[in-house]
């Protein structure tokens, strides 16, 4: 008994050993969790402070650009494949549209070369200038084109006025020749009366028409011929010896010349052939009176007058 209770009083000391050891421990482990709740307590308090966010962003913000960076490598991997490509593809084309171009390339130089001793031949100093000055010499060409066709349609309506007077003056004349050489009796000066009379008027109206269309040549001209045919009926007044004869009194012209018949006899045939000499004068001298009216009107006449010369010349013959 008592060696049992030596060895339980010897177990009871291991066992007071061990307590103390393990509170021991326990006390240790405890100090060791306070300081570490000390520390992260400091650790936190240092992390949430101004440092510590600053540390935090700035780790936020090298992950994003390690992402971005990640990013951009895999996107220049695929332009440089692309690049490389392009450079292909654009290396073939280009081969291909010089090969092409070669010929044009050439012919535009010697259209460029053609160009420019175009524009030193005429004198100018570029394309725009030649085009603007050669745009406006058309216009102006174009102008007295107009201005050409408009006086050439005068000048034909002008030769057919022209050809009727002159038809007017031949008719008479002729007939003024049959009328003499018949010598049909007292009918002979009212028949040449009335046809100065007639020629008169007519060579009126063909006057007044040349006057409103501003024709100044035919004006001149058919105005000569009217003047020459005025002369005319004058000497016919004189010859039968009266001063004014209108057409409602050329019916008594035939009662007079009974009367004067007799005692005129060799002047009246005297008159009459002055009468026709002078018409026939009178034509023969047209022409050159034209001739003379074109040389004072000047200001591109002249053919004009050359073709009513010949239309004159043609109307006589």
């Amino acid at each position: 008994m008592r060696e049992l209770a030596e060895i339980k009083g010897k177990e009871e000391k291991v066992y007071a050993s061990e307590v103390a050891e393990r509170e021991t421990l326990v006390k240790d482990m405890r100090s060791l969790g306070d300081d570490a709740s000390l520390l992260e307590k400091e650790i936190h308090k240092i992390e949430d402070g101004e440092e510590g966010r600053e540390a935090q962003a700035l780790r936020e913000a090298k992950s994003e650009v390690e992402r971005e960076m990640q990013e951009l490598r895999i996107r220049l991997s695929k332009l440089e494949d692309h690049h490389a490509a392009l450079k292909y593809k654009l290396e073939e084309l280009e081969s291909t549209v010089s090969s092409k171009t070669s010929s044009y390339q050439s012919s535009l130089v010697t259209v460029k070369q053609r160009t420019s001793n175009f524009l030193a031949t005429h004198r100018f100093p570029s394309p725009a200038t030649a085009i603007e000055s050669w745009t406006l010499e058309r216009e102006a060409l174009l102008a007295k084109k107009d201005q050409a066709k408009v006086e050439g349609e005068a000048l034909l309506e002008g030769m057919v006025l022209w050809d009727e007077t002159l038809s007017l003056v031949y008719s008479f004349e002729d007939k003024l020749g049959l009328l003499i050489s018949g010598r049909r009796g007292g009918d002979i000066n009212r028949d040449i009366m009335q046809g100065l009379e007639g020629v008169i008027e007519a060579l009126e109206q063909k006057l007044e028409s040349a006057e409103n269309r501003g024709w100044k040549l035919l004006v001149c001209c058919i105005g000569a011929e009217l003047e020459a045919f005025k002369e005319a009926k004058e000497v016919m007044k004189r010859s039968l010896g009266i001063t004014s004869v209108s057409s409602t009194k050329t019916s008594k012209l035939a009662s007079m010349e009974s009367g004067k018949d007799e005692g005129k006899g060799g002047n009246q045939s005297q008159d009459d052939g002055d009468l026709i000499g002078g018409l026939k004068e009178r034509g023969r001298a047209r022409e050159r009176t034209l001739i003379g009216e074109v040389g004072s009107d000047g200001d591109g006449e002249d053919d004009r007058v050359k073709q009513n010369e010949s239309d004159a010349s043609e109307g006589k013959s």
